[in-house]
């Protein structure tokens, strides 16, 4: 089972958090700063890597300036598929070019339309990205255009 899924940029401000559990807002805070310090140093080297913090595994990589962490239950191999996966959709299907912080905040509404499909209450549902540009382009996003 996935706990949650944070999107931060390189200071550790957080972009996007999806929480799958029922936590308080201390134990939430608690787990962030604990996964910043744990994964602080970590940043020197390139691609997906993991980590434990508690009993939870982390999968986490640097795109360009925005950091994602997917913290569960999982199997190792399994969290580091679907944070390819989530990169691979993000890049491809959701921004159609590079995951930025300025991106992932323009592209809201679909970024979090595309993570709901792909997860839902902890587990995966979608990994590949086909089904999820399918859902997309089939449902309307959260908010209107401007005029």
């Amino acid at each position: 089972m996935i706990h949650s899924i944070i999107i931060t940029n390189v200071e550790g401000y957080i972009v996007f958090a999806q929480y799958y559990t029922n936590i308080s807002n201390t134990d939430k805070t608690e787990l962030n700063q604990k996964l910043f310090e744990i994964t602080q140093f970590d940043w020197q080297f390139p691609g997906e890597q993991l980590c434990v913090i508690y009993s939870y595994n982390c999968a986490f990589c640097q795109v360009n300036d925005a950091r994602i962490f997917i913290v569960g239950t999982e199997d190792e191999l399994i969290m580091l598929h679907l944070l390819q996966s989530i990169q691979t959709v993000l890049s491809k299907v959701v921004f159609k070019q590079k995951i930025t912080v300025n991106a992932i905040v323009e592209n809201y509404p679909k970024t979090c339309l595309a993570l709901k499909e792909m997860l839902s209450a902890g587990n995966i549902h979608h990994i590949n990205a086909g089904p999820i540009d399918n859902i997309l382009k089939l449902k309307a996003p959260y908010h209107t255009e401007k005029s």
